[in-house]
């Protein structure tokens, strides 16, 4: 039976889709991802510096990513205000290819605190001046009204305190505590290595598994007690410890965490087994108009196991 005209770019987009998913060992949601780590250009902390470079150098190699480190600037520099500064840089991140197939990752580096409007504000240390400090709810916001899927990665402390929206897609916060001070117990940098460990061992692993973003909260949540205590090895006992954070909103409960996956860029598909089953499904559609985003979102959480898929209709009512 052939198909019903009018239908062969939706199709031909929705194969597209379907191959590029199946292509990748690791089965990534994603076509394109982009890195953006932020730290303080005034922060010269040597430990710091070197921990960003190793994350930096994790994603890019590792994973494929397209990673930028950008430095905010002093307020007193060129009269750059920091808070302009980085709200400009984000939107520009936000804006290059903000599409469903994209990922975006955001780290941050540096001090954070809660201030009189109960707000997380970004600063480049405990005693920085107020005027230079950055209001974290205004830099989210950019994340939260994006097409494409947001992973925020702050090595600080967070304050979930105000209204938070996600209109599509999925976004998903972890951040180095929840409201506390974690540095004394913790040290700086220690939820970075401890990230860029977790995903470098993962990428290297033999069997390929993505990393999902509650996954990885996980890890990190069960890694913090003996971080701790190797930090502080005078104390016999660790009355109190900070925890990671983990936050996430989605524009509809259906999709599932972010999966970190390392992307292949240049290399031909696999071409499928001859081997294995083949299972077909139809799906009987309403006369409501075709969603290439919903149906790819759909299919990009298509279960293990699957080999190839192929897209074929649509075709006039066969059900009986």
């Amino acid at each position: 039976m052939p198909p019903l005209p009018g239908f062969d770019a939706f199709r031909a987009d929705l194969q597209g889709s379907v191959d590029r998913i199946l292509a990748s060992a690791f089965r990534s949601r994603y076509a394109k991802a982009s890195v953006l780590l932020i730290r303080w250009q005034e922060d010269e902390d040597a430990g710091v510096q070197n921990a960003i470079q190793e994350l930096a150098k994790t994603f890019h190699e590792d994973y494929n990513y397209i990673v930028h480190i950008r430095s905010i600037p002093a307020s007193s520099e060129d009269s750059r205000n920091p808070w302009l500064w980085l709200s400009q840089v984000v939107a520009d991140f936000i804006a290059d290819h903000d599409q469903r197939d994209c990922l975006k990752v955001f780290y941050y580096s540096g001090y954070s605190y809660l201030d009189g409007d109960r707000d997380t504000v970004l600063a480049s240390s405990r005693h920085a001046d107020p005027a230079s400090a950055v209001r974290w709810s205004d830099i989210q916001r950019f994340f939260e009204n994006a097409r494409s899927d947001a992973l925020l990665l702050l090595d600080c402390a967070y304050y979930p305190t105000y209204t938070t929206a996600r209109r599509q897609g999925m976004l998903e916060l972890l951040a180095a505590s929840a409201g506390e001070d974690h540095v004394e117990l913790l040290g700086r940098s220690a939820f970075t290595r401890a990230l860029t460990d977790q995903l470098r061992t993962r990428a290297v692993q033999p069997f390929k598994e993505p990393f999902s973003a509650a996954e990885l909260h996980s890890k990190l949540l069960s890694l913090y007690p003996r971080l701790i205590q190797e930090q502080n090895p005078e104390k016999e006992v660790v009355a109190r410890f900070p925890t990671p954070l983990s936050m996430q909103l989605s524009g509809t409960k259906l999709l599932p965490s972010i999966l970190l996956a390392p992307l292949q860029h240049g290399e031909p598909p696999r071409p499928p087994s001859p081997s294995g089953s083949q299972i077909s499904i139809t799906f009987r559609l309403g006369d409501e108009p075709f969603s290439m985003d919903s149906w790819a979102e759909w299919l990009r959480s298509m279960p293990e196991g699957i080999r190839e898929a192929r897209v074929d209709g649509p075709y006039q009512n066969t059900f009986q």
